[in-house]
Protein backbone atom coordinates (compact mmCIF):
# COMPACT_ATOMS: atom_id res chain seq x y z
CA UNK A 1 0.00 0.00 0.00
CA UNK A 2 1.23 3.20 -0.68
CA UNK A 3 1.11 5.84 2.09
CA UNK A 4 -0.19 9.20 0.12
CA UNK A 5 0.09 11.58 3.09
CA UNK A 6 4.02 9.95 2.37
CA UNK A 7 4.32 10.96 -1.38
CA UNK A 8 2.56 14.28 -1.10
CA UNK A 9 4.93 15.36 1.51
CA UNK A 10 7.81 13.71 -0.42
CA UNK A 11 7.04 15.81 -3.50
CA UNK A 12 6.76 19.05 -1.44
CA UNK A 13 10.40 18.04 -0.32
CA UNK A 14 11.79 16.43 -2.86
CA UNK A 15 9.66 16.33 -6.69
CA UNK A 16 13.17 15.16 -8.45
CA UNK A 17 13.83 12.22 -5.88
CA UNK A 18 9.96 10.97 -6.49
CA UNK A 19 10.07 11.23 -10.08
CA UNK A 20 13.11 9.15 -10.15
CA UNK A 21 11.57 6.53 -7.87
CA UNK A 22 8.47 6.20 -10.28
CA UNK A 23 10.89 5.68 -13.15
CA UNK A 24 12.44 3.23 -11.86
CA UNK A 25 9.48 1.06 -10.53
CA UNK A 26 8.18 1.47 -14.10
CA UNK A 27 11.74 0.47 -15.53
CA UNK A 28 11.19 -2.30 -13.68
CA UNK A 29 7.83 -3.15 -14.25
CA UNK A 30 8.52 -2.72 -18.23
CA UNK A 31 11.47 -5.08 -17.62
CA UNK A 32 9.26 -7.60 -15.84
CA UNK A 33 6.38 -7.32 -18.13
CA UNK A 34 8.09 -7.37 -21.36
CA UNK A 35 9.73 -10.83 -19.68
CA UNK A 36 6.51 -12.22 -19.35
CA UNK A 37 5.71 -11.27 -22.89
CA UNK A 38 8.82 -13.22 -23.90
CA UNK A 39 7.52 -16.03 -22.14
CA UNK A 40 4.33 -16.32 -23.04
CA UNK A 41 5.47 -16.39 -27.38
CA UNK A 42 8.01 -19.33 -25.94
Amino acid sequence: MINYKDVESALVEDPDDYCRHVAKQRALNEKIYNKKIVDFKD
